[in-house]
C-alpha cells in the first residue's frame, strides 16, 4: 500500500511541476478509500474549504465505439461526483477526453 502511495505522490507531483511551469499555481491531494465518489467528495469539500473560488476539473473518457467493457471501466464516477458538489454549491466541470484507439 506504501509503494502505491508513492507512486501516486510522485505522479501528482510531475503534474504539479507541468502546471507551475505554465505559471499557474497547483497544489495536490490524495486519498485511498473502497468508494472512489465518496472519498472525492469529502476530499473536494476539504479543498473548497481552503480554496473558496477553486473550480474542479474532472475528465470523462469517450470512446468511439463503446463497449461493455468501456462502460464498466470508464463509469460514471465524474457525473456522480458533479451532482454530489453541485448540491453543496461547490463548481465542477467534466471535460470530454477522446483516447486514440490504438491506446484501448
Amino acid at each position: 500500500m506504501e509503494r502505491l502511495r508513492g507512486k501516486r505522490q510522485e505522479e501528482l507531483e510531475q503534474y504539479e511541476q507541468v502546471v507551475r511551469e505554465a505559471g499557474i499555481a497547483a497544489e495536490s491531494r490524495f486519498v485511498l478509500g473502497t468508494d472512489v465518489v465518496e472519498e472525492l467528495e469529502q476530499l473536494s469539500i476539504a479543498t473548497a474549504v481552503d480554496h473558496p473560488r477553486a473550480l474542479f476539473v474532472a475528465g470523462q473518457v469517450v470512446f468511439e465505439k463503446e463497449t461493455l467493457a468501456n462502460r464498466l471501466l470508464h463509469n460514471e464516477v465524474a457525473f456522480a461526483l458533479q451532482r454530489r458538489l453541485l448540491f453543496r454549491g461547490i463548481d465542477m466541470i467534466i471535460v470530454p477526453v477522446q483516447l486514440p484507439k490504438e491506446i484501448w
